[in-house]
């Protein structure tokens, strides 16, 4: 696996590219420092649940500080939408590719 180094002028601080990590603190720090409001998530019979409460994430994120703390027991991340975050669930990777092509939007990170 080779990561690429990121600078990141806005915090003039270098990180790994959080998506090619299988740490869920990580990404979930990488995330919080790229801006995105982020909830931690448990497994609770085959779902994945919000851990607590997060309506208040939608207003006041978790400082970047304390991201790695509250995700000490997450299986896995969750973005808080609104606010300019908008998702777009596609189940069929192959319509998605048909509306939104994947290949053209690559962009490489220098």
């Amino acid at each position: 696996m080779n990561a690429k180094k990121v600078k990141l002028k806005k915090n003039s601080t270098t990180i790994l590219n959080c998506f090619q990590r299988k740490n869920v603190k990580q990404i979930a720090f990488c995330l919080r420092l790229y801006g995105f409001s982020v909830v931690p998530l448990v497994k609770v019979k085959d779902k994945f649940i919000p851990k607590g409460e997060w309506k208040l994430l939608q207003t006041n994120p978790i400082p970047l500080e304390l991201v790695k703390s509250y995700f000490e027991d997450a299986d896995g991340v969750g973005i808080v939408t609104g606010n300019d975050c908008i998702v777009i669930d596609v189940d069929d990777p192959f319509l998605f590719n048909s509306f939104y092509p994947i290949e053209s939007s690559k962009k490489s990170v220098v």
